[in-house]
């Protein structure tokens, strides 16, 4: 409910289309990043998860996968090649790290900073990447990690799912919940980030694959849509029980809504 708000839409019901809803909570995270001074490259999908900055959005899309099978078949061709042997000769072919690290350390030095060091004890490093290779070199990689930053959220997770790579997220940062359903793995603390856990997640993830308990579908817009017409509907019905009408504008009106139920 915090979102709706947030999204500074006229009218707490006026949720016509949720296609326009998008576009206007997209605008507004762009303005908002531009101000910081952040320069992020173009996401793969419209979704309330994050929002999409300018660019070129064709070019960077096209090393995503359009569709979520497609991604599912990658990401099982890359955790089959890692664990029985065969991955080092497809990185001596398309030469790129089995852990994808890219992220400013400052956004959450405590978090971020652990997390590259974690990522040079595997081999890899935390580096400065280009908008146009930073989806490609994520693409090539198996997992790609996912430190907190300075939001509710971590972009890299939808971007690694749309890439066919498995995002690592560090217990406890993120309530257990919030990426139920996505593909992804949980570590205990950066410090236990080793090859040999990487190989154990890795049998991990491939079970939990193939047993259909990671949903593709969640990294792009029409789940995400669907997502958003729910909360349409929930946000009407609380607005029309609790604050009268429909189209409940005044400030009192949104800070009650603050108030109400949320996810």
């Amino acid at each position: 409910m915090r979102c709706l708000v947030e999204a500074q839409t006229p009218g707490c019901c006026e949720l016509r289309s949720p296609k326009a809803w998008l576009v206007r909570w997209m605008a507004r995270g762009d303005a908002l990043r531009a101000e910081a001074g952040y320069r992020t490259p173009p996401y793969p999908c419209w979704s309330p998860r994050f929002c999409v900055a300018a660019g070129n959005l064709t070019r960077i899309r096209a090393h995503y996968f359009s569709r979520p099978d497609d991604a599912r078949a990658a990401l099982r061709r890359k955790l089959q090649a890692f664990l029985n042997g065969t991955w080092e000769r497809e990185i001596a072919r398309a030469p790129t790290d089995t852990v994808f690290a890219a992220f400013t350390v400052a956004l959450n030095a405590g978090e971020r900073r652990a997390a590259a060091d974690a990522a040079a004890r595997v081999g890899s490093a935390n580096r400065a990447i280009s908008a146009a290779d930073y989806p490609r070199e994520m693409g090539r990689a198996l997992f790609v990690l996912a430190p907190g930053g300075a939001g509710m959220d971590v972009h890299r997770v939808t971007e690694a799912v749309a890439a066919g790579a498995l995002p690592i997220l560090r217990e406890k940062f993120w309530p257990a919940e919030y990426y139920d359903g996505w593909p992804h793995v949980v570590i205990p603390n950066w410090e236990d980030l080793t090859m040999p856990w990487l190989r154990t997640a890795a049998a991990e993830a491939l079970q939990q694959l193939e047993a259909n308990q990671f949903d593709f579908r969640r990294a792009y817009a029409p789940y995400q849509l669907a997502r958003v017409r729910r909360e349409q509907a929930r946000a009407r019905a609380w607005c029309a029980e609790h604050l009268g009408g429909s189209n409940a504008t005044a400030p009192a009106s949104a800070a009650a809504l603050l108030r109400g139920p949320r996810d």
